[in-house]
């Protein structure tokens, strides 16, 4: 009522209305114009581009600028069936007449729409410019309607760069320098790497990115991206948005996102011995990101290598999607992950909206062993405070991980929303919470969390790597020692890395080992799962990529399973076998001195229904091979995208042809002696399940070893469902492999 009575007031008074101005570009010559959309804003007509792949990444584009209330008039190919218009917080609903969209805008704003699930539409209104350079003005590199291969751009100091609409420059932007300006409202194909700048602004640009992280900015103070458009597609890893790398004084505002990788992303990064590697001061505000693959909507990590990361403010949002996985189990709406030995602190979150595409996780804070993509020294996070964070979908967790050696301190939620419940305690979500001090809700207080010790606890864990002279040392007094080192022992559920001297293989053999809840002080005998990595990976891979401790804990809390040790030892490349020279006698290590060595330190029932094998790939392969070989020690085998065979390498000598038959998994089931009970049923072996994925590119493999199995009567279960040969489907995949073989405990 009181804006209602205002204009009558201005229009009894003769005052006039608001302005309304609308400036559209030319189409850009030889690009795409959108087969889906055509769209018009104040009865104007605006160009559509459709900038990268056909299908689904494709993004169709209109830009123009305006002042003032708009009418936005979008015509689909067809008749309109349903739409969707984002930001959700722009409220924005339009009216559907056959196939015309039509809705207003009451200025320059930013919009994410979708018209019969094609492809998504970016509505980019600009503000008017203010600022237009003249081509010929010292200083000025003036880029008119057109296309212009421009090359490398090497920064000058005062320099202006203009990109005109309808303009797109084939180029990119290197070097260092004071007081640049890359100004306009064309396009940019093309990157910017710079480093070492003082004063660089880049205003209303849109960029478009197939290679790298679009842009990055190193080591620079005074840094504004303000109404920059960045979309990359078609590549995989790497096509970050915008990257604050080691850099102090930073604003980025009221941008645009969509990238195949983080579209922000906050780094300390760096030879420090050129520069400092801090981060700091840090905005970034009214933005709209869409992580379309592999991506979060912001992320302070991975590569936080050192120095200090501190004063980083996200406020007033809009985050629509984040997708894919990654080395952390998988991409968050917004996270921070200390990957290195930065100290992360003073962090706030206020005013965010994140929207129900979140594949993985709405929150992540984490705190590595530093080994992901860091140098093997660890960091530190303290002081993150989340205010007015609302999270749409209520079924994504939020993760707090901190680390057994180091806690994440003093993580604050106030007025947070996630589904539209209150934060108000740990019960309110799916909070994933692992080593954490200091968690407060307001409302709610302090949480309490009894699942872990109230303090870090020294030694080494897994992936966790000292300094090169303290590595050495440290071999060298184990060697004097001639001793088995000792696991870190922790309260609780908890994960440890261990140590075997092997006599066998000549060297130490480290492992993780799971330990349910009360361990420490049950007195009581456990079941035992050896969970095995696959090729390239490592005795931490299951933790660092799956959280398997996390999804054991669950399940033991639900009843799922029962109560058991999970141990994942380190496998190398030897895929659980004796190597074909004998130099590496894994398949005997294991049997003879590995799971002697655990049942005994850890309390293990050990007998054969207490005991089950899984892995994946090589590990897969490592299961089964180790299950048919000695039938007698194992209950049950779980074998996820399994490998069956190994490779002879080229011009195999007779020695090794017979090595690899004897190791081939469909082989050996074949050469069995089977045991058959009265009514011809094959006994005596443990229980078996195989799982793979479709597009896995060992499917095949599997289909000969189930024809083995078919042949020779063997019980076993085999599902093919959809995914590849990845961690998304094996985190997928563990929650079934630990209750199979939890069937045999009970």
């Amino acid at each position: 009522m009181k804006k209602l009575a205002i204009l009558l007031l201005g229009v009894l008074l003769g005052l006039p209305a608001a302005a309304q101005k609308t400036v559209v570009y030319p189409a850009i010559p030889g690009m795409t114009t959108s087969p889906d959309y055509s769209l018009t804003a104040n009865g104007q007509s605006v160009w559509v581009e459709q900038v990268g792949p056909e299908g689904m990444e494709s993004l169709h584009v209109a830009n123009f600028s305006c002042e003032g209330r708009q009418t936005i008039e979008i015509k689909a190919a067809g008749a309109i069936k349903d739409y969707s218009i984002q930001p959700a917080s722009a409220g924005i609903k339009g009216k559907v007449r056959g196939n015309t969209l039509t809705f207003t805008i009451d200025g320059p704003k930013k919009l994410y729409i979708q018209v019969n699930g094609k492809p998504y539409l970016a509505l980019f209104a600009n503000s008017l410019e203010t600022e237009v350079p003249a081509a010929d003005a010292p200083g000025v590199r003036y880029f008119g309607p057109g296309v212009h291969d421009a090359g490398r751009i090497a920064f000058e100091d005062g320099m202006t760069v203009y990109i005109a609409g309808g303009a797109l420059v084939n180029g990119n932007f290197s070097g260092t320098g004071k007081n640049v300006r890359i100004l306009g409202r064309g396009s940019l194909n093309g990157n910017l790497s710079v480093t070492g700048c003082e004063n660089l602004t880049v205003d209303g640009i849109f960029m478009r990115s197939t290679r790298g992280w679009t842009n990055t900015v190193t080591n620079s103070t005074g840094t504004v991206y303000r109404n920059v458009k960045v979309f990359s597609h078609t590549g995989t890893w790497g096509l970050d948005g915008i990257n604050p790398v080691s850099s102090k004084g930073f604003l980025i505002e009221d941008c645009f996102i969509r990238t195949r990788d983080d579209c922000i992303a906050v780094k300390a990064n760096g030879n420090p011995d050129n520069f400092d590697l801090s981060c700091k001061d840090v905005t970034v505000r009214g933005c709209l990101l869409v992580g379309w693959d592999h991506a979060d909507g912001m992320t302070l990590g991975f590569e936080l290598n050192g120095g200090i990361v501190e004063n980083i403010l996200m406020q007033d949002c809009d985050i629509l999607q984040a997708r894919g996985s990654g080395r952390t189990g998988g991409h968050a709406a917004f996270s921070i992950v200390c990957d290195g030995p930065s100290e992360v602190r003073n962090i706030r979150y206020e005013d965010i909206r994140v929207e129900s595409d979140i594949e993985y996780k709405n929150l992540e804070i984490i705190l590595t062993e530093g080994e992901r993509y860091g140098n093997g020294r660890m960091g530190s996070i303290k002081g993150v405070y989340l205010k007015n964070v609302r999270w749409t979908n209520p079924v994504k967790p939020l993760a707090i991980i901190g680390h057994p050696t180091r806690f994440v301190e003093d993580v604050t939620f106030e007025d947070c929303y996630i589904g539209g419940k209150r934060l108000t305690g740990l019960q309110d979500a799916d909070f994933q919470i692992e080593f954490v001090k200091g968690l407060t809700f307001i409302p709610g207080g302090p949480a309490v969390i009894d699942r872990y010790p109230n303090e870090p606890q020294g030694g080494r864990v897994p992936g966790q790597r000292a300094a090169a002279g303290q590595q050495r040392q440290g071999q060298q007094a184990q060697g004097q020692r001639g001793r088995q080192e000792q696991p870190v022992q922790l309260e609780g559920s908890y994960k440890a890395d261990g140590a075997i001297e092997s006599k066998l293989l000549g060297k130490t053999v480290h492992y993780t080992v799971y330990l349910p809840k009360g361990f420490a002080t049950s007195g009581k005998k456990y079941p035992i799962l050896y969970l095995l990595h696959g090729a390239g990976g490592d005795h931490g891979s299951w933790q660092k990529d799956a959280r398997f401790s996390q999804v054991a804990d669950r399940m033991i809390a639900a009843g799922q399973i029962p109560e058991m040790v999970i141990v994942c030892p380190e496998g190398f490349n030897h895929a659980y076998i004796n190597s074909f020279d004998g130099k590496a006698p894994y398949e005997d290590f294991f049997v003879q001195e590995f799971m002697p060595f655990i049942e005994k330190e850890y309390r293990i029932i050990g007998d054969r229904a207490h005991r089950a094998i899984s892995g994946l790939s090589m590990g897969g392969y490592g299961s089964l091979y180790h299950s048919l070989k000695r039938p007698e020690l194992f209950s049950s085998c779980f074998a996820m995208s399994a490998a069956t065979t190994r490779n002879p390498g080229e011009n195999p000598t007779p020695a090794m042809q017979a090595y690899i038959k004897a190791h081939t998994i469909p082989d050996i089931v074949r050469s069995l002696t089977l045991v058959k009970d009265e009514k011809g049923n094959v006994t005596g072996l443990p229980r078996l399940f195989l799982e793979i994925g479709d597009d896995d590119f060992l499917l095949l493999n599997n289909f000969d070893l189930v024809r083995a199995l078919r042949e020779t009567g063997i019980p076993h279960q085999f599902r093919v469902r959809d995914g590849a040969h990845t961690w998304d489907f094996w985190r997928e995949t563990l929650p079934s492999a630990l209750q199979f073989v939890s069937e045999s405990f009970r």
